[in-house]
């Protein structure tokens, strides 16, 4: 669970501080995966 929470404090910290602000952010599972998105403002 730490690792989870360290990852998604990370890319959630970047979208911040490189671009602007995050905008989406999901988290779900796919084919035995777990998918982390966090969209952000640059295009």
């Amino acid at each position: 669970m730490t690792d989870l929470l360290t990852v998604v404090s990370e890319l959630v910290a970047d979208a911040i501080r490189h671009a602007g602000g995050v905008t989406g952010f999901d988290i779900h599972r796919r084919a035995g995966q777990l998918v982390i998105e966090v969209s952000d403002q640059c295009l």
